[in-house]
């Protein structure tokens, strides 16, 4: 019986500590992933390497329906700059977000606004959406 109880600990054991050092893992991918994008402004390769990774971040297009229905990158979605404030009960602010637009100086002011509203991980598509050259999606 005494036998039976300490390979039951020790399994406990191992099994506790595998599981600390999985999580830990995940934990420090999770910190490498945030690191990579500490700038504001993020490259269209790197957005594009986002969406081939199915990275967990929210890729917003701010420009107007017509524009968005007219072509717009991969997995965007089009919240247009005048109803930003829809950001605020549509996502949470620990959600990354990459926004675009027509041009730098929209962006960062849609920048601007959404980090008001306490989300930190927000970025902007370098030089737009006029800056992009793979692929876009037509349509909704």
């Amino acid at each position: 019986m005494k036998r039976i109880l300490e390979i039951l600990v020790f399994a406990t054991i191992s099994i506790f500590v595998t599981s600390c050092t999985d999580t830990a893992k995940t934990a420090n991918a999770a910190i490498d992933f945030v690191k990579d994008y500490t700038e504001v402004d993020i490259s269209a390769e790197d957005v594009q390497d986002l969406i081939n990774r199915k990275a967990d971040f929210i890729l917003i297009d701010i420009r107007t329906p017509v524009e968005y229905n007219n072509g717009h990158l991969p997995t965007a979605v089009n919240v247009p700059i005048a109803d930003l404030r829809r950001i605020k009960t549509r996502y949470k602010p620990r959600n990354m977000i990459v926004i675009y637009g027509i041009s730098d100086a929209i962006q960062r002011n849609a920048l601007s606004d959404i980090r008001s509203w306490g989300f930190e991980s927000v970025h902007t598509l370098s030089g737009g959406f006029g800056n992009w050259t793979n692929p876009i999606v037509t349509g909704d």
